[in-house]
């Protein structure tokens, strides 16, 4: 099973359409897939106490089984958020990681694609998301996918992703995962 996440608080976001774009390449490829949307995540993973994995309930611990653990690969999907990743994307990964010391992401294999409305598609910040999930002991696929213009590709609306430059991209990029 192949875990995505929707790395962004923010509900009905380009980046959810770009996990969900994602999700249906991997299972017309036949794969089975798990989609974690972070903007739908119990409060719990917004307090303090989450931290504390001593306080976590057994949703937490069934989202952590979830999104990583039973994973055989996990694929982030982060957008730019002041030039990094989204603070509840940091968040949800300091909470996992408290866990079991490494939260499962130790010997885990890791695809990151990024989106942005400038032309860098939020390189320095999947640069800041592999190093974080390399100190947690990931195998971060190199070469992360960049997408720039995300504004132009994407529109907020409830109909699929049709640019076919951008689903091209995303199939490349996720054929060279699966093999990972």
């Amino acid at each position: 099973m192949i875990s995505i996440i929707s790395g962004t608080g923010n509900p009905s976001s380009r980046t959810f359409k770009v996990a969900q774009a994602c999700r249906s390449i991997l299972n017309d490829k036949g794969l089975e897939t798990q989609l974690v949307e972070l903007s739908n995540l119990p409060s719990v993973f917004y307090s303090t106490a989450a931290l504390d994995k001593s306080k976590h309930t057994d949703e937490v611990k069934l989202i952590h089984e979830q999104s990583i653990l039973n994973a055989e690969k996990t694929l982030f999907i982060a957008p730019e958020y002041n030039g990094s990743i989204p603070g509840v994307l940091k968040h949800f990964i300091d909470v996992l990681s408290v866990r079991d010391g490494m939260g499962g992401f130790k010997g885990s294999t890791f695809g990151l694609i990024g989106i942005a409305s400038g032309r860098a598609g939020n390189l320095r910040g999947l640069d800041h998301l592999a190093s974080i999930l390399q100190h947690l002991g990931g195998l971060v696929m190199p070469g992360y996918q960049p997408i720039a213009g995300i504004f132009k590709q994407v529109q907020l609306d409830d109909a699929p992703i049709t640019d076919d430059e951008l689903l091209l991209l995303l199939t490349s990029y996720i054929d060279r995962f699966i093999e990972f």
